[in-house]
């Protein structure tokens, strides 16, 4: 009996292996489908006693306003990337630190350089044809491939979020009957994947949009152009510990001041330094609906660890891996003492 069991687990832990390595591709969407599941249960619950108990109607009201905030996300997200891509080719053309930040500040600049010259008429079109077509389709390929992830991803995060809504606390109830784990020990690691999506969903992701939204405001205030882009950019780099948003801000107060705008550098500079102290303000207020227990600097580390391991996923990865394992090594502590205190 003893070597069937030992047969059986072998044979349990080698297809639960197999089968986390094939959803290991999708692994994001879901992650992203349970938190925003966890997230949005209570307006659920709401929802589903003033429709009468209608909990598949209420989901529906509730998916629907999740596709809207997922699309305001994703065009943001866009805007980012397109927008920053830009802003990189301007600093990286430019002859001296000085002409960087100018760039930075300064209309109706583009990227220059033989990657961006396009044919201008029919007699130019052949040959530009002809010289870049393996690389036309390399592009091509690639944005196929890019958009394709994109939709089965959206499709698996929604219908995810969908089943977890629904069904979550159903099959929360199946893991803890089936998995090799002590209830307690289960029930610890939810509440750590839990804390680390609303800690990092609410907590640090309403803190930087907050900081975001106040530097677009006062970017369009002093007339810098892109400044939806450099504000989206601002957020984002308040989550760096050392420098923080002022590795946005403080150039474009420079290039304010070498273009001939020194009252506007100083504006710059004194609500710069108000963006960069919103999250002490912010934090603690966010904190009571999303806070992740991890230190800055090893949320630092975890992120830019994940994104160098396993690239962009890594950055939400990085986070869970290590604060699910800081809680698994706390139960075994914890495990570890009892024993020993119980040992005469």
């Amino acid at each position: 009996m003893n070597n069937r069991f030992g047969a059986l687990a072998w044979v349990a832990l080698v297809l639960s292996a197999t089968a986390l390595f094939t959803l290991a591709p999708l692994l994001l969407p879901i992650i992203f489908a349970a938190w925003a599941a966890m997230i949005a249960r209570p307006a659920l619950d709401r929802l589903a006693a003033a429709m009468g108990g209608r909990s598949g109607a209420a989901a529906v009201l509730v998916i629907g306003f999740i596709v809207f905030v997922v699309a305001i996300a994703s065009l943001l997200v866009f805007a980012v990337v397109s927008g920053s891509t830009e802003l990189w080719a301007l600093v990286v053309q430019s002859p001296s630190a000085q002409s960087a930040v100018e760039a930075i500040v300064s209309p109706g600049k583009e990227p220059t350089g033989e990657a961006l010259a396009m044919p201008t008429s029919i007699a130019e079109l052949t040959p530009y044809l002809s010289g870049h077509s393996s690389d036309a389709f390399r592009v091509l390929g690639g944005v196929a491939g890019a958009a394709f992830k994109s939709i089965i991803g959206s499709i698996i995060f929604f219908f995810g979020t969908w089943t977890f809504l629904v069904d979550g606390p159903r099959a929360w109830g199946w893991a803890q009957q089936h998995l090799p784990l002590a209830p307690n020990h289960l029930r610890r690691l939810g509440a750590a994947f839990n804390e680390t999506g609303r800690g990092i969903l609410i907590g640090v992701g309403l803190t930087n949009a907050s900081q975001a939204v106040v530097a677009v405001i006062v970017y369009l205030s002093l007339g810098v152009p892109r400044a939806v882009v450099l504000g989206l950019l601002t957020g984002i780099s308040g989550f760096v510990p050392i420098g923080g948003t002022a590795i946005v801000w403080a150039p474009v107060a420079a290039g304010l001041y070498f273009t001939g705008n020194p009252v506007k550098a100083i504006v710059m500079v004194a609500f710069g330094l108000v963006i960069s102290t919103m999250d002490n303000v912010l934090r603690p207020i966010f904190a009571r609906y999303g806070k992740l227990d991890l230190p800055v600097f090893l949320l630092f580390l975890s992120v830019f660890g994940g994104l160098a391991a396993w690239g962009v996923f890594g950055a939400i990865l990085g986070p869970l891996v290590t604060r699910l394992a800081i809680e698994a090594l706390a139960m075994v502590r914890e495990d570890r003492d009892a024993d020993k205190a119980i040992i005469p």
